[in-house]
């Protein structure tokens, strides 16, 4: 997927997942 995609995937899933990418892009939040 996309780098922005990717960006808003974590709040849209909300799962480990998502939790896993938020945590690798601190700015994001």
């Amino acid at each position: 997927m996309p780098p922005s995609e990717g960006r808003d995937a974590p709040k849209n899933i909300g799962g480990s997942d998502g939790a896993s990418k938020e945590a690798t892009k601190p700015a994001f939040r």
